[in-house]
C-alpha cells in the first residue's frame, strides 16, 4: 500500500469526516435520484427485498389485461356486473426483486512528519477524496445495473445488431422508447431524491428521464426544437447536471456511462455525419437509458449509518502503530442497486458525432 510521506491540520473529528464525505457522496449522485429508495436497518440483514404490485389480470410485460370482452361481457370473472350476482373473486399478485448488500470502501495512508509537518492538510483532503471516490464509484455500481438490464434494447436507426450501428442517438429512437414505456404502462418521473444527507424526496414536472453519456451532448443538443437548461424559466432541473427538455424527455450527461469501443460499423470517420471511433476505426457505441418511474431501485446512501469513516491520525500509539508513524482515511459502506422492472426502462445503442 502506498504511504502519503511528509498536515499543518490533525484530522477532523470521525462526526464530521462521516458527514462531509456523506455530503459529498450525495453531491456525485446522478442517476440515484431517479431511484426507488429502500431503507436497510442496521444489524438486519444482508439481503433487501423490492416487492411491486402486478397489475391487474397481468399479461405480457406486466400490462393490465383489461379487454374489451372481460369489460362488457357480463357475469363470471368479467367486469360488468350482472344483476344479483357477486362476480368472480380475483387475488393479488406480487413480484419480488432481490439484491445482496455488498460492501465498497477506500483507504488512504499518510505518515506522522505528513500530518504534523507539511504546508497542506492532506489528512484533510483525504477525508474529500473518500467522499468523491466513493461517490463516482457507486455511480458505477446503479449505471452498471442499468445497462445490464437488457430486456428492451433499441440500436439507433433500428440497426440489427450492435455490428450494424452506424448512426447517431436519432429523435426516432427516442419516439419508439416512449411508445414502448407508454404500452407497458410505465409512468413518467415526477420526484427525484433530494440532494441533502436525509431520505425525502421533492417534486418535478413529469418526464422520462433519459441517462446518456457525455460525449452525446452536441447531438442531443442539435434535436429539433430541443430546450436548453438556461431556457426553462421558472421550470425546476433535476439534477445539476440536466442539458435540457425535448418533446417528453429530459436529458441527464454523466461521463461514465457505458462505451463500446470498436463495436459499430467500420469506417466511423467515413460516415455523414462522421461518428466517434477507436482503434480500429469502428464505430464506438454507447448505451442511453431511458427510463420510467421506479424502473430501478437502491439502497439509499443517507443518515448517519450510511457510512462507516476510518480516521485515525498518525499520532495515535497502539500495538499496530507503536510508534505512532501512520495514519489512514478512508470510509466504506454497504449498497446495492438492481433494476426492478426492466418493462419500465429502454437501452437505447447508438455512435456520436465527431463535432
Amino acid at each position: 500500500m502506498p504511504t502519503q510521506n511528509y498536515s499543518t491540520k490533525s484530522p477532523r473529528s470521525v462526526t464530521y469526516a462521516a458527514k462531509e464525505m456523506l455530503q459529498r457522496v450525495a453531491r456525485l449522485e446522478v442517476s440515484a435520484k431517479f431511484a426507488k429508495n429502500k431503507d436497510i436497518p442496521q444489524n438486519s440483514t444482508d439481503n433487501v427485498t423490492f416487492r411491486r404490485l402486478k397489475p391487474f389480470n397481468s399479461t405480457a410485460f406486466e400490462t393490465p389485461g383489461i379487454t374489451n370482452a372481460l369489460v362488457t361481457t357480463p357475469g363470471g370473472a368479467n367486469l360488468l356486473l350482472s344483476e344479483g350476482t357477486n362476480p368472480t373473486a380475483y387475488t393479488v399478485d406480487y413480484v419480488d426483486v432481490q439484491a445482496t448488500l455488498q460492501n465498497y470502501g477506500v483507504l488512504f495512508e499518510f505518515t506522522s512528519k505528513t500530518q504534523l509537518l507539511h504546508e497542506d492538510d492532506i489528512p484533510g483532503d483525504m477525508v474529500d477524496l473518500a467522499g468523491d471516490t466513493m461517490g463516482e464509484a457507486l455511480e458505477v455500481v446503479r449505471i452498471g445495473a442499468m445497462v445490464a438490464a437488457s430486456a428492451n434494447v433499441r440500436r439507433a436507426s433500428a440497426a440489427a445488431n450492435d455490428a450494424a450501428i452506424a448512426k447517431k442517438l436519432l429523435a426516432a429512437d427516442l419516439r419508439q422508447s416512449a411508445r414502448v414505456l407508454h404500452n407497458r404502462r410505465a409512468t413518467k418521473i415526477t420526484e427525484i431524491l433530494a440532494p441533502s444527507v436525509n431520505v425525502k424526496t421533492e417534486p418535478v414536472e413529469a418526464a422520462f428521464v433519459v441517462l446518456c453519456h457525455t460525449d452525446a451532448i452536441p447531438d442531443i443538443r442539435d434535436l429539433p426544437g430541443f430546450v436548453h437548461v438556461s431556457e426553462y424559466g421558472q421550470r425546476k432541473t433535476i439534477s445539476e447536471y440536466e442539458l435540457g427538455s425535448w418533446e417528453e424527455f429530459r436529458f441527464v450527461a454523466i461521463p461514465i456511462m457505458t462505451v463500446e469501443v470498436d463495436t459499430g460499423v467500420a469506417g466511423a470517420s467515413g460516415l455523414t455525419p462522421a461518428l466517434l471511433g477507436s482503434g480500429s476505426g469502428k464505430v464506438d457505441v454507447y448505451s442511453s437509458i431511458v427510463m420510467g418511474k421506479e424502473s430501478f431501485g437502491q439502497v439509499a446512501l443517507r443518515g448517519r449509518t450510511a457510512i462507516k469513516p476510518t480516521l485515525l491520525p498518525a499520532t495515535t500509539v497502539n500495538h499496530a502503530n507503536p510508534m505512532g508513524l501512520k495514519g489512514y482515511v478512508g470510509c466504506n459502506t454497504w449498497y446495492t442497486a438492481k433494476a426492478l422492472n426492466e418493462n419500465w426502462m429502454v437501452k437505447i445503442k447508438h455512435g456520436v458525432t465527431v463535432q
